[in-house]
C-alpha cells in the first residue's frame, strides 16, 4: 500500500510491500497525517518498504555508512539487524529502498524516522524523541530516552491536555526564530492523534523518574548535550552536523530546556506551570 503523509511541512511518499494486513494497520496509526489522493507536489522524501519476517541481515556488521561529495552526504548505506537498504539524494529530496526485518509498525516506524531524520537535517530542524501535550494552546514536550515515562506522562498523567505527539515530535523555526512543535504519527498507538498538529513550543522537560517532584533550569551546556542526546540524527557529515547544531543552538538559546524528576502521578503540573511563567 501507498501512503502520502505530511509531517509539518514535509510530504513523504511511503510504499509498503510484503504484508497487505499490517501495512493496512500502520495506515490506520497515521490518518491524521494522510494527505488527500492527487497533491501535485513532489515528495520531500519517498521510501519503499519490503516487510520481510524472520529475514536476517547478513551485512549488519556495517551499520551505517555515508557516502559524500563536497561535504555533503549523497548516499546512505544502512546494514543493520533490522533493516538493510540505502537511501540517496535526488533533486527534490531523498529516496530509500529498505528491506526490514519484521511486519510490525514498530518496524515501519523506525525506517520512516529514519528517512525523515536525514530531511530534517537538510533543512535544519530537529527530530526529537519526545511526546508532548498542549497547555494554553502552546505545546510542552516531555524528552528521554526509552522507558523514562514520556508516554506515561501524556497519557496518564496529563489529564484534560491534548495529546500532540507521542515519542516524536519534529521541532522547527518560524521566521521571527520561534520553535514550532510538530505532531508526527511516529510512535502513537491505538488512538486519536490530535485535530491540530502544531503549536509554538512552550518548554522541553527532561524527565527523570525519582522519589518527588523537582524541576530544574538548564545551564545552555546541559541544554545542548541533553537536546542533542535525544535528537534523531544518522549523518555525519560536516555540513549536516553543523546545520543541526545550528538549530540545536537556537533552541537553547531561547532558554525553553528544564530538567523534571517526577513520581508516577500528575503533581508536577504546578511546577511546571511556575516555571513557564
Amino acid at each position: 500500500m501507498k501512503y502520502t503523509l505530511r509531517i509539518g511541512d514535509y510530504e513523504l511518499e511511503i510504499l509498503v510491500t510484503g504484508s497487505e494486513t499490517i501495512s493496512t494497520k500502520w495506515g490506520s496509526y497515521v490518518d491524521s497525517h494522510l494527505v488527500a489522493d492527487g497533491s501535485s507536489r513532489p515528495p520531500d522524501l519517498r521510501l519503499e518498504l519490503n516487510l520481510e519476517p524472520g529475514w536476517m541481515n547478513e551485512d549488519r556488521e556495517k551499520d551505517v555508512r555515508f557516502e559524500e561529495r563536497d561535504g555533503t552526504v549523497q548516499r546512505v548505506l544502512v546494514d543493520k539487524v533490522v533493516a538493510s537498504g540505502v537511501i540517496e539524494r535526488v533533486d527534490n529530496g531523498f529516496e530509500g529502498r529498505f528491506r526490514l526485518n519484521g511486519d510490525t509498525p514498530e518496524v515501519i516506524d523506525g525506517a520512516v524516522s529514519m528517512g525523515l531524520s536525514f530531511v530534517c537535517e537538510e533543512s535544519g530542524n530537529l527530530l526529537v524523541h519526545s511526546s508532548a501535550v498542549l497547555k494554553d494552546g502552546r505545546a510542552v514536550l516531555f524528552s528521554g530516552p526509552g522507558g523514562a515515562g514520556k508516554t506515561t506522562i501524556v497519557e496518564e498523567l496529563s489529564e484534560g491536555k491534548d495529546v500532540l505527539s507521542v515519542d516524536k515530535t519534529l521541532i522547527a523555526f518560524d521566521p521571527g526564530g520561534m520553535a514550532i512543535a510538530y505532531s508526527t504519527p511516529l510512535g502513537d498507538r491505538d488512538r486519536s492523534v490530535l485535530k491540530t498538529d502544531r503549536a509554538q513550543l512552550s518548554g522541553i522537560f527532561f524527565i527523570e523518574q525519582a522519589d518527588e517532584h523537582r524541576v530544574l533550569s538548564m545551564t545552555s551546556w546541559e541544554a545542548t548535550r541533553s537536546i542533542l542526546g535525544q535528537t534523531i540524527t544518522f549523518s555525519r557529515s560536516a555540513v549536516s552536523v553543523n546545520r543541526t547544531m545550528e538549530a540545536i543552538g537556537k533552541l537553547v538559546d531561547l532558554d525553553l530546556s528544564y530538567s523534571l524528576k517526577f513520581e508516577k502521578n500528575d503533581r508536577f503540573w504546578p511546577l511546571i506551570e511556575e516555571a513557564l511563567l
